[in-house]
């Protein structure tokens, strides 16, 4: 952190004396003032303006680089400093140094020159060129405009201005932002670089809170250049770019990047919200941690990529598609640990034909289900070309030049088998099994059949839900049309007896579901998740060993009330979901959703939230106690605290990975009654948490 220097190590003693003096003598405050200066006038003129208090300053004429030093004890009344209209000389000292140094140049603003002060908005002269080292850092500044002469901007210039909103430095000649910037600058949304700009210093705008960053002309960042942005949703990256370590470190809402770097260093785009890279995962190495936590479902090696080094893909827990096939059959190195925290006996390794003995027999790699990928058809309409493809997994993959609106994959017989509205120019899907199958690809303005024969599949498990009886899954056309046909009759056309009705909302591999059955067999439970392979595991074990009180319903969340009369549920389960600290209105312990609960749930219907978040736990308190809900358990440190009943204490696979790394896990039970306003609670001052929901990763 920065510290105030004393200005009396840099200014000459007369220029000192009278200012300790003057603190004796009573102040008047004005509201502006303006002064025309010369050369060694402004430090006596700050001096009045201590007495003055007013805010605001203009400066004209003429002063020297060092003068500007001063400005440093302006009063805390000061909010805004005109130097349109001043000229800026450049100094050689002789008897004394400034920070070491003995030569300012012409319009320059020298190192700390408003540092710590309270000034908001400040009018630059048209020719300055060079803005010091710290010279606005830690103020409340928020708004400055850049002139088009500048040319060089130091290290922290602008480091905590945690008010500035905007920096636009496109008409600028300013080649390198410097290191730290603008660190910690969280409320800047929006910042513009010149062409010209090639470099991004260490952590230059670290902690910042801009929402997209382009560039496309930049070469090369130093160290966690842009991490820990919690705003940041979009990237465009000049191909080839070199990334430092961290680069994009913990940026949640990162969900868009355009081009990819040239090489992979450690934690560089570890622990982001992106869900699609801009192109292969390419360099010799990829480091430690670069792309830990990843929420893309698929990725591609560039066949530059010799090594994967320790938890280069730890928690890519999204992770369904690994593609190698540019590497032929020149394997990588891969540590044991690459891909720890994923299941990689469910991710599909696409090799290039021939080479699957190559790869299925390398260390590591044969964890995979590798496959073979082979073209299967390329259609061209009037003006759109969709290219199928389809591997020997199974896995269905269509790519167009324009945004696909609807994909529907049927059996031969006309049975749906899935449906999806992408609204990209990529679809992927699930395994599929079977001789034939039809796919109806739609456009807003056209419509594309085209029949696709297929192998046999070798992941037996997505065929196997689609005959698991207590698996249900209803297309959403399909359920607009006609509605859920056991709305208000689960138990007794489901179940087969009368129970009440406890459901798992996002029960991921059922798990929990699983085993509230096991450990009750006088309710009826249902999972429900929109992932159905992530239900496999829980519904193969419900069927073989015929469970007969448990169920899956393959929905989403925000249609549960289509699912259910009022009334017909007793309990709710929210099990470690994404506490979604950006977005209120996705957050499941929301008013939002609270409300789409009490149009299922009985009046006083019970409500158990088991989370490892403090964010969401804590959130979720606040939401309980200004509603005045009845509170049934509320701890957070469950097992800790001797409160685990044997309910509380079934685990899942993640709760109990997240117990290895040493995260407490919280429980909150609250009944939910019917009448009254829901009110949504203050949040803003919740700490958020340190990692991330859908990608947990412990350095």
């Amino acid at each position: 952190m920065l510290k105030k220097r004393n200005i009396c190590e840099y200014l000459p003693l007369h220029v000192v004396i009278p200012f300790v003096a003057s603190l004796a003598i009573g102040f008047v405050s004005v509201k502006a003032a303006t002064v025309v200066l010369r050369p060694g006038l402004l430090p006596s003129q700050v001096r009045v303006w201590q007495k003055e208090l007013p805010s605001d300053i203009r400066l004209e004429g003429e002063t020297l680089a060092i003068d500007l030093v001063s400005l440093r004890d302006l009063p805390v009344s000061v909010k805004i400093l005109d130097m349109s209209a001043l000229e800026i000389k450049g100094t050689t000292l002789e008897n004394s140094s400034y920070m070491g140094r003995y030569l300012f140049s012409d319009g320059e603003i020298p190192p700390f020159a408003l540092f710590a002060t309270e000034v908001e908005e400040v009018l630059l002269p048209s020719g300055v060129t060079a803005i010091g080292e710290g010279a606005f850092a830690e103020t409340p500044l928020k708004r400055i405009v850049f002139p088009a002469s500048l040319v060089s901007v130091g290290a922290r210039a602008f480091y905590l201005c945690d008010m500035l909103e905007e920096a636009d430095l496109s008409l600028c000649s300013v080649t390198a932002i410097p290191e730290q910037g603008f660190y910690g600058c969280s409320s800047l949304r929006n910042i513009a670089f010149p062409p010209c700009v090639t470099s991004l210093g260490k952590e230059a705008l670290m902690k910042s809170g801009v929402l997209k960053l382009d560039l496309s002309g930049v070469s090369e960042t130093g160290d966690y250049a842009c991490a820990s942005m919690d705003n940041l949703e979009e990237v465009t990256l000049r191909a080839g770019i070199r990334l430092g370590e961290g680069a994009f470190f913990g940026d949640g809402r990162l969900g868009i990047m355009a081009g990819m770097p040239s090489g992979s260093a450690p934690l560089s785009l570890a622990l982001n919200g992106i869900v699609e890279l801009g192109g292969e995962i390419g360099g010799e190495i990829i480091g430690e941690g670069a792309y830990a936590g990843l929420a893309a479902e698929r990725i591609s090696l560039h066949p530059s990529v010799r090594e994967v080094r320790e938890h280069a893909f730890r928690n890519a827990v999204n992770l369904k598609t690994v593609d190698v096939r540019k590497l032929g059959n020149a394997v990588p190195g891969c540590s044991p640990l690459a891909f720890s925290g994923v299941e990689t006996r469910n991710v599909v390794l696409e090799v290039a034909a021939g080479e699957k003995e190559v790869w299925a027999s390398a260390p590591v790699w044969k964890e995979f289900l590798v496959s073979e990928v082979s073209e299967v058809s390329e259609v061209t309409g009037v003006d759109v070309t969709i290219k199928i493809r389809m591997d020997s997994g199974g896995v269905l993959r269509i790519n167009s030049n324009h945004a696909i609106d609807e994909v529907t994959v049927c059996r031969m017989d006309g049975i749906i088998l899935a449906q999806a509205r992408p609204g990209t120019q990529e679809y992927v899907s699930e395994p599929f099994s079977g001789e034939k199958i039809v796919v109806r690809v739609c456009f807003k303005s056209c419509k594309i059949n085209r029949r696709l024969l297929m192998g046999k599949n070798k992941l037996k498990k997505f065929a196997e839900m689609r005959e698991f009886k207590c698996v249900l899954q209803y297309p959403r056309e399909e359920l607009i049309k006609n509605g859920f046909p056991y709305r208000g009759s689960w138990n007794e056309s489901v179940f087969g007896h009368v129970a009440p009705i406890v459901v798992e909302l996002g029960c991921g591999k059922g798990e929990y579901t699983v085993g509230l059955a096991k450990s009750d067999e006088t309710r009826n439970y249902i999972g429900v998740d929109i992932k159905g392979a992530r239900m496999w595991s829980g519904a193969r074990t419900v069927e073989e060993e015929e469970i007969g009180n448990a169920a899956f319903l393959r929905a989403e969340i925000e249609n549960i009330d289509k699912f259910f009369v009022p009334g017909e549920v007793d309990e709710l389960w929210i099990t470690f979901p994404d506490p979604q600290m950006q977005k209120t209105r996705k957050r499941l312990t929301s008013t939002r959703f609270l409300n789409l609960y009490r149009n299922i749930l009985r009046d006083g219907g019970i409500v158990n939230l088991k989370t490892d978040s403090p964010f969401l736990y804590e959130y979720t308190r606040r939401l309980v106690e200004l509603n005045g809900f009845e509170v049934l358990m509320d701890t957070s440190d469950l097992y800790g605290s001797g409160l685990a009943d044997p309910v509380s204490s079934i685990k899942t696979f993640y709760e109990q990975q997240w117990l290895s790394r040493g995260k407490k896990i919280k429980r909150l039970s609250f009944r939910l009654p019917h009448s009254g306003e829901l009110l949504e609670p203050q949040a803003d001052d919740i700490p958020k948490d340190d990692y991330h929901a859908m990608a947990r990763f412990n350095g």
